[in-house]
């Protein structure tokens, strides 16, 4: 009888434990590295690798994210990449809040013999996320602690220059610009709709090319606006949003000084790093 009780008091407190664990796992609104103006390989692959911060849930809250993706660049006009940022917190077990996102940059500016590069950088961000206690034999779900989806549309017109002489192991270049987010967040459980909101700012960085390596250090000024939501009413702010990325470029890097030609001998494993064509032979 004594056993009984015991495991009885045990099962009830794994219950109540379970319970008080179960809250709001927040999809994040991601502030990741936009990577300066340049295409990032200028042609080729690359693995990216991003630390970066972002607002969480409807109550905009700041929290940390991290994140991978993969991207391919075409010589020197634009960069893809894919990937699947998520907040590094753990707030419900070993769930996390993953998302998806795409991001386009396309270069406007060209140096052309200059040290001045400008892009539109756009990125599409969307997730979804559904917590519920699920009968065992049938699957149904008994009940529903969250269903809730998240969609945002990432905005930038970065310009970057050169710091100093352009080298054949490596170059520093700084940038910057104003950055837009268009956020939506819909809590399915709740009447009142999806939440919007428009944080508008700016992002500057650090972006350092050696080797088969590019390195950036990023950071934003974002304004979140007066907002409310069930849980209360939040008072508008400035908010910092630091962010690291590096990538393996698996191509040559971006032609600083170079026109995009579609000619062979400036495609990557021709004429050197640089990409240019070899210098003709001399005449006999």
């Amino acid at each position: 009888m004594k056993s009984a009780f015991l495991s009885f008091c045990v099962l009830l407190a794994a219950h109540s434990l379970a319970t008080a664990q179960i809250g709001r796992l927040p999809l994040p609104v991601p502030f990741l590295p936009i990577r300066g103006a340049t295409t990032v390989p200028g042609h080729g692959a690359g693995i990216n690798m991003d630390l970066g911060s972002g607002l969480l849930g409807p109550e905009l809250s700041r929290g940390n994210l991290i994140g991978i993706a993969v991207g391919m660049g075409w010589n020197d006009w634009f960069t893809l990449s894919l990937g699947n940022p998520h907040a590094s917190d753990q707030t419900f077990g070993r769930a996390r809040a993953y998302l998806q996102q795409l991001r386009l940059k396309v270069p406007f500016v060209r140096p052309n013999g200059g040290r001045l590069a400008m892009a539109v950088s756009v990125s599409r961000s969307w997730g979804d996320l559904r917590l519920s206690r699920r009968a065992t034999a049938s699957g149904v779900d008994l009940e529903v602690f969250q269903d809730d989806h998240v969609g945002s549309w990432d905005f930038a017109v970065p310009a970057e220059v050169l710091v100093g002489q352009h080298r054949k192991l490596g170059r520093t270049s700084v940038f910057i610009g104003p950055r837009v987010v268009l956020s939506s967040y819909d809590d399915r459980l709740q009447p009142t709709g999806p939440f919007g909101a428009v944080l508008p700012g700016a992002v500057a960085g650090v972006h350092l090319s050696t080797f088969m390596f590019e390195f950036f250090a990023e950071t934003n000024l974002v304004y979140v606006p007066q907002h409310g939501y069930e849980s209360g009413s939040y008072a508008g702010r400035v908010a910092l949003m630091p962010s690291l990325g590096g990538t393996l470029r698996l191509g040559r890097p971006f032609r600083w000084g170079k026109k995009p030609t579609s000619d062979p001998r400036a495609l990557p494993g021709y004429g050197g790093e640089s990409g240019s064509p070899s210098s003709p032979p001399p005449r006999r």
